[in-house]
């Protein structure tokens, strides 16, 4: 077995590795335009990235890219792996897949590294000297009786009973929402935006960055790759303009997961100080999402991290551990052994962090 550095020939490969293994698509809509854009059209245009093949055979695949972190009151290198794929004669390799990635991390001097990761590779990961936390997902009802409805039509019920209740609960969900929309009024404050073009995104960022301690650097190049970029892209980008300047922004996505329709707060960039901006941005998306379908919206969040009061405050609540299908992971490694490093809950973390939507 040998171990190669991933290049653009290696796309079509990578993806079918994924599919086969995870039995789902790397992309809903197209997996090897978002491998490419992950790995060869990011900011830097490198990606660290390994594959471990025998023969011609492709057996495992660990991905990595840069990024730039803002650690404390420096901007350093870091970078995110992700997509660590094994069929089942090459899971004992994941070591020596790391191995080539970390020495070329070091020899770039990126100063630390992280991922998200299921229960299946904790274990792994943990022995290679990441330190781990338990991801802090939220989450809040949007359309709750209509999101029962969806749970009854997975379930395997009587036919006429699934229907009906369906029917019921449908109808309930309906006449509920219309009433509480008789109460809400929209924030004329709030525009929806197209792009990162403005001057303002970048000092807004700048403002926020005050208050963080450790996270990606969340600039206007960064958001524009991220967000604008990425192809086949179904994002929103909420605004918050005030006397001509925008005051701060939230991006967010709806998708579909567990047989219902989900909204996901994907990143906000806001003077975390500015509770009113923040909490409208936050108000607004849950509105425009409900709108659209969605039953319950989603955010990440480490308790007491900058926003995570703005949206235990606008009603999202912690996942407990036994509900959720599995435990997932955040994860960093420290590189730069003379850093110190940041505890891992004091990190910035969001959706936009992860590499699944």
């Amino acid at each position: 077995m040998m171990i190669f550095k991933v290049e653009e020939n290696n796309i079509s490969d990578i993806c079918k590795l994924f599919e086969d293994v995870n039995k789902y698509p790397l992309s809903k809509c197209n997996s090897k335009e978002k491998a490419k854009w992950l790995y060869f059209q990011n900011n830097s245009g490198k990606n660290y990235s390994r594959i471990m093949l025998k023969e011609k055979s492709m057996l495992a695949h660990w991905g990595a890219i840069p990024l730039k972190f803002k650690r404390c009151d420096k901007i350093i290198k870091g970078s995110t792996s992700f997509q660590l794929t094994c069929r089942k004669e090459a899971l004992g390799s994941t070591l020596f897949l790391w191995r080539e990635i970390e020495k070329e991390l070091i020899d770039e001097g990126v100063v630390a590294n992280y991922n998200f990761h299921n229960e299946s590779s904790h274990p792994a990961l943990v022995s290679m000297g990441w330190e781990t936390e338990c991801v802090p997902i939220l989450l809040t009802p949007l359309r709750p009786l209509q999101l029962l409805s969806d749970i009854i039509s997975s379930k395997n019920l009587n036919r006429v009973l699934k229907y009906l209740l369906m029917i019921v609960f449908c109808k309930i969900d309906f006449c509920l929402y219309k009433l509480a929309n008789l109460f809400v009024k929209d924030c004329n404050n709030i525009k929806e935006v197209n792009d990162f073009d403005d001057g303002d995104y970048d000092q807004i960022w700048n403002e926020m960055s005050k208050s963080v301690d450790s996270g990606i650097v969340l600039n206007s190049e960064y958001m524009k790759w991220r967000y604008i970029e990425k192809p086949n892209n179904s994002y929103k980008i909420l605004s918050y303009i005030e006397s001509g300047k925008v005051k701060g922004y939230l991006v967010y996505a709806i998708t579909e997961e567990f047989k219902t329709s989900i909204g996901v707060v994907m990143d906000i960039v806001a003077d975390c100080n500015n509770a009113k901006v923040i909490k409208s941005l936050i108000r607004t998306a849950k509105r425009k999402t409900c709108q659209k379908g969605a039953t319950i919206m989603t955010a990440l969040s480490f308790k007491g991290n900058i926003f995570y009061q703005h949206f235990t405050d606008s009603w999202f609540f912690n996942v407990p551990k036994k509900l959720l299908p599995q435990q997932s992971y955040f994860a960093v490694k420290d590189l730069n052994k003379t850093d110190g490093g940041i505890p891992i809950n004091r990190w910035h973390v969001s959706w936009g962090c992860h590499d699944k939507w």
